[in-house]
């Protein structure tokens, strides 16, 4: 049967405006469906915003502007990849929702018309998951989508309480401390930030104590409410009371109002299931970004987004399709000092190679551009098999997301320990600690060499052993694929062409 395109995307996030500007790269006939359902496309934008504008905060500055000038900021950002512009490349948007059918075709219906194409991508995103607290829909909070909303009060809150363990928690306090507020982060964990290597989580939380944020620990917040005129939250049956309650929630995945399982796309609680190509499992139907869930291990962020719509894309219109990899994806979190990291963290890789590893580590405090700035706070362990194979790395200081990124595309590209050791980095920056951390790296003895391919193939069947011992599951983290995955081979569900 005749299709009207080669490809149709839905959801209305910056995954699927990327994936509509790759197809149109390729020459082919696109739809982009923009659901009335789908969350804000630069809302993750507006934290950062506000956070430049707390850097440069004036005392002659009223207390609306840092709120403005981020939504200034997000609205020009936004204009300049809207929609209209993909119109203009030749992309059709269609306002609207819709759902899935396969009656005699495979189709997607909107509000406005039937779509066929020869492929479908999933792109609607996901929205923070709202916590199951009494009251708290009555007295109201605030989300990532909603944060702007404050630029519009006509008073801003000066009290503040964060509930939850997400990154954007512990970026928004500083923040929020800069611009003058009083900030509780409110957590249900040991410590901010659990997933991360604890070295660099106690420098985070050290600076977050130091910049103001009241940190309270392992405690669950069991009822909200608003008494004369405020908010507050009970904890161990005590009150705290607020003018505004940010929730730093896992993000739950749009999949709801689609039909998905009309057309036999399997999806749970976390998400839509892929394969290692995104496709579902109706073989027609790709997917990608946050509403295939979290990646194992890692904060989700748009250019990890990206990375899976420009890869779904191009195995949906070519014949040579690719897998995804993600162990060179770096993870920041925006917090002062940054804390990034690609690859596998200490703990993670001494549970996938046991103990046939070695961390390099160099310091902030011996950097001369940290030392000039008083930044010196902070350091770089990289983890590096004893074949030289680089296999992850944590740093915690200034321009920790720029840093990283070199190590992860010497990981990308298969880069030997050794080769980073010989890159004349500059002196006079903070990347040079790549460089620096790499130098430690000493050339293992002759026995080593020769026994390291023997250990690792033992390794190898080891794993598979205790896998078939326990039913074929996994005991370690997937290091390579940590995606939630399909189990089986995507097919051609009943009805489609």
């Amino acid at each position: 049967m005749s299709v009207d395109y080669d490809l149709v995307i839905v959801g209305n996030t910056a995954a699927a405006q990327v994936a509509a500007a790759t197809a149109v790269e390729l020459s082919a006939r696109v739809a982009l469906v923009l659901p009335y359902s789908a969350t804000s496309c630069h809302a993750y934008l507006y934290p950062h915003a506000l956070k430049q504008s707390s850097l440069r905060q004036s005392a002659h500055w009223d207390a609306h502007y840092p709120w403005q000038y981020a939504q200034a900021t997000v609205g020009h950002f936004a204009h300049r990849v809207a929609p209209v512009v993909l119109a203009a490349r030749g992309v059709d948007i269609i306002n609207g929702s819709g759902e899935f059918s396969q009656k005699s075709q495979l189709a997607f219906h909107t509000d406005q018309r039937r779509l066929t194409a020869r492929k479908y991508l999933l792109a609607m995103g996901s929205q923070p998951q709202i916590f199951n607290i009494p009251g708290l829909s009555q007295t109201g909070y605030l989300t990532m989508e909603t944060l702007s909303t404050v630029a519009k009060n006509e008073k801003i809150p000066r009290r503040w309480a964060i509930v939850g363990t997400e990154a954007i928690g512990v970026e928004l306090a500083q923040t929020l401390c800069r611009l003058g507020c009083r900030v509780t982060l409110l957590l249900e964990s040991e410590q901010v930030l659990p997933e991360e290597d604890p070295e660099a989580v106690a420098i985070i939380q050290a600076q977050l104590e130091a910049a103001g944020v009241i940190l309270v620990t392992q405690v669950i917040v069991t009822k909200v409410g608003i008494k004369e005129g405020a908010k507050y939250l009970v904890v161990n049956d005590q009150n705290i009371y607020v003018d505004e309650i940010f929730l730093a929630a896992p993000d739950r995945p749009l999949v709801d109002n689609f039909r998905l399982g009309n057309v036999g796309v399997e999806y749970d609680e976390q998400g839509i299931l892929v394969n290692q190509q995104l496709e579902t499992s109706n073989k027609h139907i790709l997917a990608c970004g946050s509403v295939c869930g979290k990646v194992l291990g890692g904060y989700y962020n748009e250019h990890l987004a990206e990375y899976e719509a420009k890869l779904a894309v191009h195995n949906a219109l070519t014949s040579r399709t690719q897998s995804t990899k993600y162990l060179h994806i770096p993870w920041v979190v925006f917090s002062d000092p940054q804390l990034a990291r690609v690859g596998l963290t200490v703990e993670a890789a001494q549970r996938r190679f046991q103990q046939r590893l070695v961390i390099l580590q160099a310091d902030y405090l011996d950097n001369p551009k940290a030392m000039m700035a008083e930044t010196n706070v902070g350091f770089i362990k990289m983890v590096v098999r004893r074949n030289g194979q680089i296999v992850g790395a944590t740093i915690v200081g200034p321009d920790a997301a720029e840093s990283v990124q070199i190590i992860g595309l010497a990981i990308r590209q298969g880069l030997h320990i050794k080769t980073l050791s010989c890159f004349p980095g500059v002196n006079l920056s903070h990347t040079h600690l790549v460089v620096a951390a790499a130098q430690q790296w000493q050339r293992p003895s002759p026995w080593l060499q020769i026994m390291e391919p023997i250990w690792q193939g033992l390794s190898v069947i080891r794993y598979k052993l205790v896998g078939l011992i326990v039913g074929g599951a996994n005991i370690f983290e997937d290091w390579s694929q940590p995606r939630h995955q399909l189990k089986k081979k995507p097919r051609v569900a009943s009805g489609s062409k």
